[in-house]
């Protein structure tokens, strides 16, 4: 999964569109090519959430709603928030509980709060000072079939920490890739992801109705 990559494709696919339409306007004998907006790539459409007290978004967010529902971005707008402010609380509500509970106890750290505190500090050593994340923006959904062995790994895992098989409840998964913009000792705006040279992946699945990060 290369950022990178995905991003150069992604302009590619705008220019070549822009090249049609431009090209159709010149020259008549060309058929003309009408591209739905369902057709176009991820990110060609962008919906803003904004932070607010009123519409309890903590930490703003950009995504595509074609591929992204609010529910969706709200849930990756929270798991930011609470990976910024060391909120285990929070973040507790965000990932599906058996599979946190169990993260945690991997890290061996003392409890939800100190394993955000020691994951922070590996992400400010990478940042080079106080890191303060201050937006997020949802920049690809991934193809599920390329996905296919990844979900089976974690499928399997979940099946492990639940204590039981909860195939049957899922109801709809995804991975998406996230960039955090972010100041470094209260200045600037910076990418994460330029800053460790690739996206921050993320699974979204509905189990039983209710949405989690994975």
């Amino acid at each position: 999964m290369n950022g990178i990559i995905k991003a150069i494709a992604l302009t590619a696919a705008i220019c070549s569109f822009s090249a049609c339409l431009f090209g159709c306007e010149k020259k008549e004998e060309s058929s003309n090519v009408v591209i739905t907006e369902d057709e176009m790539p991820y990110g060609a459409t962008i919906t803003q959430l904004k932070a607010s007290e009123d519409n309890g978004i903590k930490i703003g967010i950009d995504y595509d709603n074609r591929f992204i529902s609010e529910d969706e971005a709200r849930l990756v707008s929270n798991y930011v928030a609470a990976l910024n402010s060391k909120d285990a609380e929070l973040m507790a509500q965000v990932y599906y509980p058996p599979y946190f509970e169990s993260i945690v106890n991997a890290s061996g750290e003392a409890d939800g709060t100190a394993y955000l505190q020691s994951r922070f500090a590996a992400i400010e050593e990478r940042t080079g000072g106080t890191t303060d994340m201050e937006y997020v923006t949802i920049e690809s959904v991934e193809d599920d079939k390329e996905m296919a062995e990844e979900y089976s790994n974690l499928e399997i895992g979940l099946k492990e920490i639940a204590g039981e098989d909860i195939t049957s409840k899922i109801r709809s998964k995804k991975v998406v890739g996230i960039d955090i913009i972010y100041s470094l000792n209260g200045e600037n705006s910076i990418s994460l992801a330029n800053t460790l040279g690739q996206y921050s992946y993320l699974f979204i699945y509905d189990i039983d109705g209710q949405l989690y990060i994975l």
